[in-house]
C-alpha cells in the first residue's frame, strides 16, 4: 500500500542520500528559506498553500491542495545545500536517488517498471516518477508522483497524492516545479 506514511519515509531518504481546468498558473510566490535567499513558485490560482520554514536543517516545506476537497495533496521540502552539498548533487546522483525510491515502492503498485521521468526548466533539473497503488485503503490516495530536483542551491523533493491518473492539477503542478528558481 502506498500509504501518506510510506510516502513520507520515502521523500525523506530521497532527500538524505486539457479542456475545463482551473487556471494554469497564479502569480509567482517567494518562500523563503532562513537566510538563504527563497524559493519562487507559480502556484495556481486558488490553490490552498501551507509554509513551514526550518532553520535546522535549512528548508521550507509546502503543502499544497485544490481550493475545496480532497482530490489531491502537494508536499514539497526545499533543502538549501552548502557549497560541499551541492557539489556532491549531479544529475546522475539525483536520478539513481529517485530510482531507489521508486524500486522501494514498485512491490506495492500495479506498474511492474518504472518510467523515470526528466523534470527540466530554466533553473531545474531532477527526475520524477508516478506509480498507482495496487490496493489502496478508503480514503487513500490511489495515484502517486514523486521527485527529486535542484534549483540552484536548493534540493528539493515533491510527493503528489491524487486520486484521478495525470488530471490538469497534476500537470499544474509539474509546471510549477518545472518553473521553479531560487534567488539569494
Amino acid at each position: 500500500m502506498l500509504c501518506k506514511r510510506c510516502v513520507w519515509i520515502a521523500a525523506i531518504l530521497c532527500l538524505l542520500t486539457g479542456p475545463l481546468t482551473a487556471r494554469q498558473s497564479g502569480a509567482a510566490r517567494e518562500y523563503s528559506i532562513p537566510g538563504h535567499g527563497s524559493l519562487r513558485l507559480a502556484v495556481p490560482d486558488g490553490w490552498r498553500v501551507s509554509t513551514k520554514s526550518l532553520s535546522q536543517p535549512l528548508s521550507v516545506l509546502l503543502r499544497m491542495s485544490p481550493p475545496t476537497g480532497e482530490a489531491f495533496d502537494v508536499q514539497l521540502t526545499s533543502v538549501w545545500l552548502d557549497s560541499a552539498a551541492l557539489a556532491k548533487r549531479s544529475p546522475d546522483s539525483i536520478k539513481s536517488n529517485v530510482q531507489r525510491t521508486a524500486s522501494g515502492l514498485l512491490p506495492q503498485a500495479v506498474e511492474k517498471t518504472i518510467t523515470m521521468q526528466e523534470l527540466r526548466g530554466t533553473q531545474t533539473a531532477g527526475y520524477y516518477f508516478a506509480l498507482t497503488d495496487r490496493n489502496p485503503a478508503p480514503g487513500e490516495y490511489k495515484y502517486l508522483m514523486q521527485s527529486s530536483f535542484l534549483t540552484g542551491e536548493l534540493l528539493s523533493v515533491f510527493t503528489l497524492l491524487s486520486h484521478a491518473p495525470r488530471t490538469p492539477e497534476v500537470e499544474q503542478a509539474l509546471e510549477a516545479f518545472r518553473t521553479a528558481t531560487y534567488s539569494k
